[in-house]
């Protein structure tokens, strides 16, 4: 595709932001429609009100946004959709008459994987390891359009947990699911159907074979989602596996939002088989984050 002064600018910012693989999946959807648009990289240390407004100037029509601006992307925005403004992030910017609109669509898109493979989580049980940015934003889109019977939350930093926990019980109050800290010396992995793996652990490069579970913890009946998806099998889905356990790769929540966000950009059907085609190439041949 030939660039000329009618072509339309996308991108994603955060910083750092060399390894971001959402250049070539959006590229890639523009290509397939022969949309005269572009997205770039934008390695952005700070997003303020003056960058939003050199934004607009630019014209950019549309940008994802990662770490670390995720919040500062829902605090910006003229409007926010419903997960944006529960969880208080945003990943994706659409701009129109000068106005910035918000979406969460890693929310979205960790929903679509759990329905593609799981089905739906209505009486089920389900367990997060973590409490970031990606916990919040698949804790509340489960808690909004499912009706699980439990969501019990894990992590190291009691503090951060509990916090975290209280966040999620005072935006959901009432919605009749029990929402509980966790500890994985006391929960049985009996009383779990569904684990949702939300930490940097098994990523390429990052903490080698450790868990984020003990062993023994993972069995049989569980579906294991882990977010991670560089490497592809990360050790927690490997061993899942091999304890016969469903599971469901990290790299679709990344196809699946990105999908979402080429929606919102262009109103038009993301090329879903083709973008995963090439985001499965990527990975295949790939050894870093």
């Amino acid at each position: 595709m030939k660039i000329t002064s009618q072509t339309e600018l996308y991108g994603i910012i955060g910083f750092p932001i060399s390894h971001s693989l959402s250049p070539m999946i959006h590229n890639y959807a523009f290509q397939y429609y022969e949309i005269n648009s572009v997205y770039l990289a934008f390695p952005v240390k700070d997003l303020t009100r003056r960058l939003k407004k050199s934004l607009i100037e630019l014209g950019i029509r549309g940008f994802s946004v990662t770490i670390p601006h995720k919040q500062k992307a829902k605090e910006l925005a003229d409007s926010q959709d419903a997960v944006s403004r529960c969880c208080g992030a945003s990943n994706t910017i659409q701009l129109q008459e000068g106005k910035w609109h918000s979406y969460n669509t890693d929310a979205v898109g960790s929903l679509l994987c759990l329905r593609r493979k799981f089905g739906s989580l209505e009486g089920k049980n389900v367990l997060i390891v973590g409490y970031g940015g990606s916990a919040s934003a698949i804790a509340n889109v489960i808690l909004l359009e499912e009706k699980p019977q439990s969501l019990t939350i894990l992590g190291r930093n009691k503090r951060r947990k509990k916090k975290f926990v209280r966040q999620l019980q005072n935006n959901h109050f009432g919605r009749g699911c029990q929402i509980l800290c966790g500890d994985s010396k006391t929960i049985s992995p009996d009383q779990i159907d569904l684990i949702i793996q939300t930490t940097p652990l098994g990523m390429s490069g990052f903490s080698g074979d450790e868990l984020p579970l003990p062993e023994k913890f993972v069995q049989k009946h569980h579906c294991v989602f882990d977010i991670v998806y560089n490497p592809q099998e990360t050790p927690l889905l490997r061993h899942a596996s091999s304890q016969g356990a469903e599971i469901i790769y990290g790299y679709w929540m990344l196809l699946y939002q990105a999908c979402i966000q080429f929606e919102i950009f262009t109103d038009q059907k993301a090329p879903e088989e083709g973008m995963e085609r090439k985001l499965l190439e990527y990975l295949n041949g790939s050894k870093t984050t």
